[in-house]
């Protein structure tokens, strides 16, 4: 097991839902690293679409 050689298990790469994020939480990694969607959001709609994209992530 991975986490008998670390303290914690980051994920980073291919996470683009909410699912994506409680899948690799619920396989054991501490923290999710998610950052495509939001920059995505923010160069595609602003403000507003990426604040649609966090309420998204977020439920």
């Amino acid at each position: 097991e991975l986490r008998n050689y670390c303290g914690e298990v980051w994920v980073d790469g291919g996470m683009r839902t909410s699912r994506d994020v409680r899948t690799a939480k619920f396989l054991g990694a501490d923290a999710v690293l998610a950052a495509r969607p939001f920059i995505s959001a923010l160069c595609s709609g602003g403000e507003l679409k990426m604040s649609e994209v966090i309420k998204d992530m977020l439920n």
